[in-house]
């Protein structure tokens, strides 16, 4: 069993599924947030050792919000940046905002481990 407790934050179940398989094969404790307001819920009852958040969550907190108030609480954890607009995004905007590292969507399992491990 791995020491890794990954919160990961999207607005689309279909992505929150497929990352809770990929981070399944290799044994990793996920809790799953639908949105910005429910991962905060979530980390206070839970200790997690990674969050990976989605920058475009339309509904109710955005990926930019969830991310302030995330480093304000819990400055601690790093945050993996899930986006499909890689190439669009002033990377170094939000890692002045505390992200630690990039995930480009559509991404595939060795990339996904690679920036967890």
């Amino acid at each position: 069993m791995s020491d890794h407790r990954i919160l990961i934050v999207d607005d689309d179940p279909m992505i929150l599924k497929l990352i809770k398989r990929m981070l399944a094969t290799r044994k990793y404790l996920t809790f799953s947030a639908g949105g910005g307001q429910q991962a905060l819920d979530i980390l206070a009852k839970n200790e997690v050792s990674h969050i990976i958040l989605d920058l475009n969550m339309p509904d109710g907190l955005s990926g930019t919000e969830t991310l302030k108030r995330i480093n304000k609480l819990y400055p601690d954890i790093p945050v993996i940046l899930s986006t499909g607009d890689g190439p669009m995004i002033d990377k170094n905007k939000f890692l002045r905002m505390g992200v630690s590292k990039f995930l480009n969507k559509p991404f595939d399992l060795e990339e996904l481990f690679s920036i967890i491990e």
